[in-house]
């Protein structure tokens, strides 16, 4: 079973929360929210570039196809 570092990481932030006053719970789930903003773009720009590559591929696949379907036609 695969278990992310970001499993592990809320596990600690929950328990950063649940120890001292009010406004250090407020501070430490005011972090929490902006690190996982972070983690969540870092994700989406992932998830873009592989997009991006996956068309390239795409494009390339149907051109390779133009190119050997003109050169069957040729014989």
């Amino acid at each position: 079973m695969f278990i992310s570092q970001s499993y592990f990481h809320d596990i600690i932030w929950c328990q950063k929360l649940s120890i001292g006053g009010t406004t250090e719970k407020i501070v430490s789930a005011f972090h929490l929210v902006l690190s996982e903003q972070a983690n969540e773009d870092a994700e989406m720009s992932k998830c873009k570039s592989a997009v991006q590559h996956v068309r390239k591929i795409e494009k390339d696949v149907d051109i390779a196809c133009a190119t050997g379907k003109h050169t069957t036609e040729e014989k």
